[in-house]
């Protein structure tokens, strides 16, 4: 998401459970029947890989253990045995030849491994393609990693240590010791998965394997978010809150509020922060969760979600503090904690992911934590947005995930998008739908609709604009709501249209599938054209001063905050 900038936080693709409890959230693995398995799709091919193992002194390794894993995989704790699992997706004949079928385009690691004594890995990249030949796979004695995890001034008893990428997992002591045996040569990037008491999981990159020697990592220490000093970062400076009329001009109080915070060459030195150091505090010195969406020194850009309590309406006395310029400081970037399902975030996409191909499974991130990623069915190239990176569609592009219960709210949504375009499709642009159960679209005349089905053919209830017209090639802020009595459209902050709803709730019986850019049953005289950005689903509705405060804080040269 941030080209030239530092490397997001595993968090948003997995969420691990501070009790110590880890679920790995994307590549599902179908152990029973040694296939790698995934949510499907007829639009992309699975392929088989094909390859040999061969011992040290190059005979066939017969009945050696070869298991295929993502590269993002992380074996879940519930199983935890402090040693590799006897069942595995092949085993070698006697020429040392495995075949694995049902393989998902993707990026993955490839481990042989026979007698927990000898072992050899590599990675590779899966495409579209019936089948895959493997340069053979040479063992080599296999190593140990030991280390100790710390939060001064005493060890982490009873985390996990996982390995990305491999069947992996051991379990801390009493002093926070581990030990993960069997590892072939090679570097490996650890998480350390916490229990509770305000530490949070982190990864631990550059872990070497060395052959049958034991690699002691040392002590690694693990800091708190909430226990971190801040008068101990070099550099601070003041944000001020106007929500006045000479501001943003929101009258009401808000609550739960993602904050966007651009810095620039104009309102911070970048010289002074690799972005990894930076903080937020709030007016009592609270320490705010935060997400770097981007941040790239080479242009001075950079933009920042902060979490706030609440933003007083018609005020000029709230404040943040932005903290930075501390050496070594952890990265706590965590789109998690700022836009988290528990505030009703159903789903959150800033869009400003970009592949070669449009084949690329979870492409577009989900940034709550329900990680819904969108796989990539985009073929226009354009990424400009109003926040850091969008995207551009053509006719025809779109994006499409499996959703999941968060995306499917009983009686209460609200849809949010900025939107650019000069044209629509025949009858509309779809912005997003599920199904055709509910919907955000701009249609021909360049006014707003929003829908929901009644649960009665052919019948929905709907709310659409009649004085507005977004087809200017202008960035606009959209939103439309269903309170399960009422609909509404809002454009640029402003309620431009109200309309009782037929319906209490929504019934989820016109399609499966969640589309951005798309309409739910695809229908193409709905297909997208033009661009977005900062596409949101909420579960539950939001207030007019939360929809004003999100276009004035987000738009083009806001007025709410001061430097």
């Amino acid at each position: 998401m941030m080209p030239s900038r530092l490397r997001m936080s595993s968090r948003r693709c997995i969420f691990v459970a501070l009790a110590g409890v880890a679920c790995l959230l994307g590549c599902i693995l179908d152990h029973g029947t040694g296939a790698v398995a995934g949510g499907g799709s007829s639009e992309t091919t699975n392929g088989t890989v094909v390859g040999f193992v061969r011992n040290p002194d190059g005979s066939a390794a017969a009945t050696a253990r070869v298991s295929l894993r993502p590269r993002d995989f992380l074996k879940d704790t519930l199983t935890v045995t402090g040693t590799l699992r006897r069942e595995a997706e092949a085993v070698t004949d006697a020429r040392g030849r495995y075949v694995i079928d049902s393989v998902l385009p993707g990026d993955y690691f490839i481990e042989a491994n026979i007698r927990d004594t000898l072992g050899t890995l590599r990675d590779f990249s899966a495409g579209d393609r019936d089948t895959i030949f493997l340069d053979s796979l040479w063992l080599k004695p296999t190593g140990v990693v030991v280390g100790q995890l710390t939060s001064d001034p005493k060890g982490i008893p009873g985390a996990y240590i996982q390995v990305y990428g491999l069947d992996r997992v051991a379990r801390a002591d009493s002093n926070g010791a581990f030990l993960i045996p069997n590892l072939p040569e090679g570097s490996y990037t650890l998480h350390a998965s916490l229990p509770s008491g305000g530490l949070e999981s982190r990864d631990i990159a550059g872990v070497a394997a060395r052959g049958a020697d034991t690699n002691d990592i040392g002590t690694v220490r693990i800091s708190s978010f909430e226990d971190e000093d801040y008068a101990t970062w070099p550099y601070a400076r003041r944000i001020t809150l106007n929500t006045t009329a000479s501001g943003a001009g929101v009258a009401g109080s808000v609550a739960g509020f993602p904050l966007l915070v651009r810095l620039n060459s104009a309102n911070f030195d970048f010289a002074l922060s690799a972005g990894m150091d930076i903080r937020f505090s709030g007016k009592d010195g609270k320490h705010l969760r935060y997400q770097i969406e981007r941040w790239d020194a080479a242009t001075q850009q950079a933009e920042l979600w902060v979490k706030l309590d609440t933003i007083h309406g018609n005020s000029h006395s709230d404040y943040i503090t932005l903290h930075f310029g501390k050496p070594g400081a952890p990265d706590w970037s965590d789109a998690g904690h700022v836009f988290d399902s528990a505030d009703g975030f159903g789903g959150v996409w800033h869009l400003a992911e970009e592949a070669a191909d449009t084949a690329t499974k979870g492409l577009y991130r989900d940034a709550s934590p329900a990680a819904q990623n969108g796989d990539d069915r985009i073929v226009a190239k354009d990424t400009s947005g109003i926040i850091g990176l969008g995207h551009g569609f053509g006719l025809g592009d779109y994006i499409k995930m499996q959703p999941s219960a968060t995306l499917r709210p009983q009686n209460q949504i609200q849809i949010s998008a900025w939107y650019r375009g000069k044209a629509t499709a025949n009858l509309g642009s779809t912005i997003t739908s599920l199904g055709d159960a509910y919907g955000l679209r701009v249609e021909p005349s360049g006014n707003v609709r929003m829908f929901v089905f009644t649960g009665t053919a052919g019948i929905w209830s709907l709310v659409m604009t009649k004085t507005v017209n977004v087809l200017d090639s202008s960035w606009h802020h959209l939103a439309g709501s269903f309170d399960g009595k009422e609909l509404k459209v809002y454009v640029d902050g402003t309620m431009m249209a109200s309309a009782v709803a037929k319906t209490a709730a929504i019934p989820y019986t016109l399609g499966p599938d969640f589309y951005i850019g798309r309409h739910g049953t695809s229908k193409r005289d709905y297909d997208f054209t033009g661009s977005l950005d900062e596409v949101v689903v909420l579960r539950g509705v939001r207030n007019a001063d939360w929809v004003r405060l999100n276009f004035e804080s987000q738009r083009v040269n806001p007025t709410l905050l001061e430097y």
